[in-house]
């Protein structure tokens, strides 16, 4: 009883914390009335200490369910991090002034407490973002303390002393841990949040309806809810595995029920979740980064991601419809409820709108995710009784964003510091050299080199940190041998995502095998199958630039769009195994090999590649029109 009055009392403070801080940043975008260095330092208190206090809650309900000895220590090591953070943290807030004016030459209580900030903080990443991503922390951390140690010449840096790494780490509320606060509040904080009261008003029940409409009109329509819904709900989550934790238990049971294999059903959910992070206006916190890294607006992130997500979703959905051909999955049979699609849509569009609108015109993503709020709340209000949200609800939504905006702060502050060493240690410039001596100076070897790495890195990190990871490594290389920086990151952000879908770890797929029962290796087989054609993307953007430049595209640029998309489309054939009916070994082989002639001319320009594609498709065509499938019936279509 004491456990679950405690567990109560602890929730209670960290979501009061985390409505303060809202309120405080809420402020501080409309305008900035203290120092900077204060502002970044008061926001790190609040981050790192509702941080702390989530952890000593989930430690005591640990500790309630299955009481042991091991539970009890948790439970007081939880305390004593939150001890340990309130002090260090306040302590530096403080002092944030005065730290910042005598960095790096700061007093022996300064190091002090700043190697208790270095401990907690890859202590609470650790047990909120995975050991993974608090090892790299950690090691990064002992890199920048003594990799001047190391013999080899390429990755030694010169020797620093104990108080000047501890003051660039985080005793500096510009540097260190507090260099992507900025980003956090001025970016990503409201935007958001404006995502979250969305949904707090019935967005997912609106896209789950509009998906039952589009449904009920094509073969395998019940995997429609899954693409609409989850496309949109992973753009806020930011993470795969997290929306299909929310979004997957309504969508997976409604693709088994209509008879979608469980392997299939998982699959299609892994997919459309992981479209999430690529369909812009919100395209998670590693899409943030490349705008922070590349000191440009993030609206021009947001507008190069236009056109490769419509491949994603385009070349995605024509696989998914080819898959419920084979399995002969009908036509979606739930009602549509189009009073609530009549109440609701102007509740999202208009806000939608007016977002999108500020942020064309280079207003701040959080500025214009505040304003927004207000306008979400006020149309909620016209949903009519049925349709209006429950004040209950809407403040457990509300509750769930500011969870998530906090637990998105804490991976930025880590990134922050990881960042910093890279930044000071020159050890991506280094890495840079060593690829250009060991590494040929062949532009597609390199690309699918960096490839497997990004989907390594990204095999047990949260994408920012993939991204970031290579970006600062990789990417240097990549901008020496030609390509432009925003498309270099862009490239390593895109394949940064893919790994979630991507075997041996796939972690998306693993997520989504929990809720369908089905068979972890099938799930991410068939996610492969549906999403693999689109692994060609990064590759074609690299070379032909024209397709990360919306709205502006020429002619030749609409047609490498449009090849783009039928090439991946002929891969998907090959890959799933149908067109008009199921297709054997040797005609899969063949959609493979033409989809490889389009691929090979989208990146080396060649007209004999695509006279070898146009003429392999057609000889395709004519033999499943006119040859073997020609007496073949249609599978009878059933409502």
């Amino acid at each position: 009883m004491f456990a679950h009055n405690l567990s109560g009392i602890l929730e209670k403070i960290s979501a009061g914390m985390s409505v303060v801080l809202t309120v405080y940043v809420g402020i501080s975008v409309l305008y900035l009335f203290q120092d900077v260095s204060v502002f970044y330092a008061t926001f790190l208190v609040f981050v790192v200490v509702i941080s702390a206090v989530d952890h000593l809650k989930n430690a005591v309900e640990k500790g309630e369910v299955v009481p042991s000895l091991g539970s009890t220590f948790r439970t007081l090591l939880a305390w004593m991090a939150l001890v340990v953070s309130i002090c260090v943290t306040v302590y530096i807030a403080f002092n944030a002034g005065r730290l910042q004016m005598v960095q790096p030459f700061i007093t022996e209580l300064d190091v002090f407490i700043g190697w208790l900030l270095v401990g907690i903080m890859v202590f609470l990443i650790t047990v909120h973002w995975g050991v993974l991503f608090g090892a790299i922390i950690g090691i990064s951390i002992v890199y920048f303390l003594w990799g001047h140690l190391i013999p080899n010449e390429l990755l030694a840096h010169p020797p620093y002393s104990i108080p000047f790494v501890i003051s660039y780490l985080g005793m500096n509320a510009t540097e260190g841990f507090f260099r992507f606060i900025g980003l956090l509040t001025d970016k990503i904080y409201f935007l958001v949040l404006f995502a979250t009261f969305l949904l707090g008003v019935g967005l997912l029940s609106l896209l789950m309806e509009l998906g039952k409409a589009f449904g009920k009109r094509v073969r395998g329509g019940a995997a429609f809810p899954a693409i609409m819904g989850s496309t949109a709900v992973g753009s806020v989550m930011g993470q795969a595995v997290a929306n299909i934790a929310l979004t997957g238990q309504l969508t997976i049971p409604m693709m088994i029920k209509y008879g979608f294999r469980k392997s299939t059903a998982g699959a299609i959910e892994t997919v459309a979740s992981t479209s999430g992070q690529l369909v812009p206006p919100i395209l998670g916190l590693a899409a943030f980064m490349i705008a922070a890294v590349l000191n440009i607006p993030y609206i021009e992130v947001a507008l190069n991601a236009v056109y490769p997500a419509v491949l994603y979703i385009a070349t995605t959905t024509v696989a998914i419809l080819m898959v419920s051909r084979i399995q002969h999955i009908g036509y979606l049979r739930e009602e549509v409820d189009w009073h609530l699609i009549i109440r609701l849509l102007p509740t999202f569009l208009l806000p939608f709108a007016l977002v999108l609108t500020l942020l064309m015109l280079y207003y701040s993503p959080s500025l214009a995710g505040l304003i927004g709020i207000p306008f979400v709340l006020v149309l909620s209000l016209f949903q009519g009784r049925k349709h209006r949200p429950k004040l209950k609800e809407l403040v457990g939504h509300i509750r769930g964003g500011l969870r998530l905006v906090v637990l998105l702060s804490l991976l930025g502050i880590g990134v922050g510091g990881f960042a910093q060493v890279v930044g000071i240690t020159q050890i991506a410039s280094n890495l840079g050299t060593y690829f250009g001596m060991v590494l040929p100076s062949n532009m597609i070897l390199l690309l699918v080199i960096t490839m497997i790495i990004c989907i390594i890195a990204g095999m047990g990190l949260p994408t920012p940190v993939a991204y970031l990871l290579v970006a600062l490594t990789v990417g240097p290389f990549l901008q020496e041998l030609g390509i432009p920086a925003l498309i270099a990151h862009f490239f390593v952000f895109y394949f940064a995502i893919f790994s979630t879908v991507s075997p041996p770890v796939a972690l998306g797929c693993l997520a989504a095998c929990k809720i369908s029962g089905g068979s972890f290796f099938k799930t991410s087989l068939e996610a492969m199958k549906i999403v693999g054609p689109t692994f060609i993307t990064p590759f074609v953007f690299v070379y032909n630039p024209r397709l990360l430049e919306f709205p502006h595209i020429s002619g030749h640029g609409l047609f490498v769009l449009g090849l783009t998309f039928l090439v991946q489309v002929v891969l998907g054939m090959g890959l799933v195994g149908h067109f008009r009916s199921p297709l054997n070994f040797v005609e899969r082989l063949g959609a493979v090999i033409s989809g490889s002639f389009g691929t090979v001319y989208l990146i080396c320009h060649s007209n004999y590649f695509l006279l070898a594609f146009l003429t392999s498709c057609a000889l395709g065509l004519v033999w499943i029109f006119f040859g073997k499938h020609a007496g073949l019936k249609a599978v009878p279509e059933t409502h």
